[in-house]
């Protein structure tokens, strides 16, 4: 009861941090909005499919007849913790990896942001899905173990990993960027200062370390 009281806390917290840290890199108010929405998507679709497949019964997987995927009619307080925090990580390693590669576009080649957006998915597109496909095949072992709360934890990130990678990274994240356009970067457009390319390369090298 403790944990599920101080959750509300928690989800704050991070959306908070993802807002200031994104914010201050991108020197944008839109973007960490938009990048807390496409985060709070992968978020509520695996909360939904895990209430789907392990809380009602039977569950939408039970015709398998895997007892790994089988519905036992509850899940531990544990896993969703754990998950969001894994989720969040994710999620906001490949935005910022799209965003970084969409800004270097409109910096270093002139491009609009509509040209960028559909030259940074094309250059990233892959590495991206690569990514997500390893860490999906890593996650899946989870999935074959023996011990339940591995099993509905697996099924949390496998999930995860692969509607952000195919959903929202490819679809949603550059649909939504092109609707808003040069909105995205107000109020600060990154053609317009030097300022803006030193606080996004200093968040390169802060990923790669």
């Amino acid at each position: 009861d403790t944990i599920y009281r101080l959750f509300p806390i928690i989800v704050g917290a991070s959306a908070g941090a993802v807002l200031l840290i994104v914010g201050i890199a991108f020197r944008s108010v839109l973007i960490p909005i938009r990048s807390v929405i496409s985060i709070a998507a992968t978020e509520l679709f695996i909360f939904g499919l895990s209430v789907l497949v392990f809380r009602q019964e039977p569950g939408i997987l039970d015709w398998m007849g895997w007892s790994n995927l089988h519905s036992e009619g509850g899940i531990s307080w544990l896993t969703p913790i754990v998950a969001f925090s894994v989720v969040v990580g994710i999620a906001l390693d490949y935005d910022i990896f799209l965003v970084t590669r969409i800004v270097e576009f409109i910096q270093e080649d002139g491009m609009s942001t509509k040209e960028a957006i559909l030259h940074g998915l094309c250059s990233t597109g892959s590495i991206i899905t690569a990514a997500g496909l390893v860490m999906a095949l890593a996650f899946f072992g989870m999935i074959l173990s023996s011990i339940p709360i591995l099993n509905v934890l697996g099924m949390y990130l496998v999930s995860a990993v692969l509607f952000d990678t195919f959903i929202v990274r490819t679809l949603i994240v550059p649909t939504f960027m092109s609707m808003l356009g040069e909105a995205n970067w107000w109020p600060i457009n990154p053609r317009a200062t030097d300022k803006y390319r030193e606080s996004t390369d200093l968040l390169k090298e802060t990923i790669a370390e």
